[in-house]
């Protein structure tokens, strides 16, 4: 859905666009709040990694903040789960 109204979008078809929006909107939303969460993870990841690369952590210290961040991926799945 998302591709096609992009794809509209683009083209200039503007009442194509439209049609696409009000027929695909709980699609088109939930598509948004995914890639938000997929960009929030990506992020964490990437924490994760400077943390583990870390040589001035202890191990313990590493434990807890990885899995703080590592809860923290989990909450956001959750926020895609079906209710």
């Amino acid at each position: 859905a998302y591709g096609s109204y992009r794809d509209a979008l683009r083209r200039g078809e503007s009442e194509r666009a439209k049609k696409i929006l009000a027929e695909e909107k709980d699609k088109l939303q939930k598509y948004r709040m995914v890639e938000r969460v997929k960009r929030n993870e990506a992020l964490i990841n990437a924490r994760i990694r400077v943390i583990e690369a870390s040589k001035n952590m202890s191990g313990r210290d590493k434990r807890i903040q990885i899995d703080r961040l590592q809860q923290r991926k989990s909450e956001l799945a959750q926020q895609l789960a079906p209710r």
